[in-house]
């Protein structure tokens, strides 16, 4: 048991090593380029080919099932899990289409990451403020009316185990706006990058799209959130992931 766990740690190190040496290798051309790159999808394009490479040259495997739910509905709202620093990564990597991320204001403050998200024009939410809050809701409607997809992690935040309880605002926004909602579990990245880092480790992910929900136009948005989280929350348990909504 004692020379399993040594050789664990060991892979542990060897593989943060790396993925220190491909964040060192890319992230200062990234940058330059993104302040190079035109606004919108330009730059948009050119993070998904960044998130694309860095996983690529981490060595981290990522599976996609259910890729067919997306193609069938061109424009929809995407719910997914938070359980890693690397979602968002894993995810513009992975996923065959287009989308906006509805992030924390936060983010646009952040070294590197800041630029690019308001440079791709994501729709940015400071959860503090009501204001911010209804205007988020009201630009996100206006999105899904025009065909824009969006993305978005209804715990509001990264939860260390399980899941966290799924905000009531997404769903709304989803039954308003008529657009069809789309479940997506993520497992794997917790074991990658966990919420109290003490060193990566190598492990599969996998990035599981459900079939959409279309909202009935009479539906409480209670049941739409309840629906979508069970959706996920079984998908998680059928791939072993601890959940508990």
């Amino acid at each position: 048991m004692r020379h399993t766990e040594q050789e664990s740690d060991r892979g542990s190190v060897i593989f943060s090593a790396r993925v220190l040496v491909v964040l060192i290798l890319l992230l200062p051309p990234f940058w330059v380029c993104v302040a190079l790159s035109t606004p919108g999808e330009p730059t948009d394009r050119l993070v998904r080919r960044w998130a694309q490479r860095a996983l690529r040259w981490s060595g981290c495997h990522v599976t996609v099932i259910g890729a067919e739910h997306l193609r069938s509905e061109p424009c929809a709202l995407l719910i997914a899990n938070h359980s890693s620093a690397i979602d968002s990564v894993v995810l513009m990597a992975s996923l065959p289409t287009r989308f906006r991320f509805v992030a924390n204001h936060l983010a646009a403050t952040r070294p590197f990451i800041g630029l690019a998200v308001r440079k791709a024009g994501h729709l940015l939410v400071d959860r503090g403020s009501v204001a911010s809050r209804a205007a988020c809701g009201r630009a996100m409607i206006e999105a899904l009316r025009n065909g824009t997809s969006l993305m978005i992690f209804p715990e509001g935040t990264r939860a260390a185990n399980g899941l966290l309880p799924f905000q009531l605002g997404p769903f709304r926004v989803a039954v308003a706006a008529a657009r069809p909602v789309v479940p997506i579990a993520i497992s794997g990245t917790r074991q990658v990058l966990p919420r109290r880092l003490r060193m990566l480790r190598s492990s599969p992910i996998t990035v599981t799209v459900l079939p959409p929900m279309m909202p009935r136009s009479s539906q409480p948005a209670t049941e739409l959130r309840d629906h979508v989280a069970g959706a996920i929350a079984g998908r998680l348990a059928a791939s072993s992931e601890v959940v508990g909504v």
